[in-house]
């Protein structure tokens, strides 16, 4: 939502959960399954990338194929941070 407007985009990340394990408040795995943590890990860099582009793009102006691309796009490419010392 932007602007009190809802953008009508969909992303599909291909990842499948049980229904037993996922929290529907809380859009997560339930802690404690066997797929929790590396789930809801790859389902926070999804949201951050989202959240991302809404700031970033005009998101009324993305289609579905544009809006996957710029998704994966960004998840392949994110740079892990580089620890830096001030004593080097």
């Amino acid at each position: 939502m932007k602007d009190g407007k809802r953008a009508d985009l969909k992303y599909f990340p291909g990842i499948t959960v049980d229904h037993d394990n996922w929290l529907q408040k809380k859009q997560r795995v339930r802690e404690n399954s066997d797929e929790d943590i590396e789930t809801n890990r790859k389902l926070v860099k999804i949201k951050k990338v989202v959240e991302s582009i809404v700031d970033n793009f005009d998101i009324f102006a993305l289609d579905n194929k544009k809006f996957d691309k710029i998704i994966e796009d960004s998840l392949k490419n994110r740079k892990k941070p580089v620890r830096t010392s001030f004593f080097a």
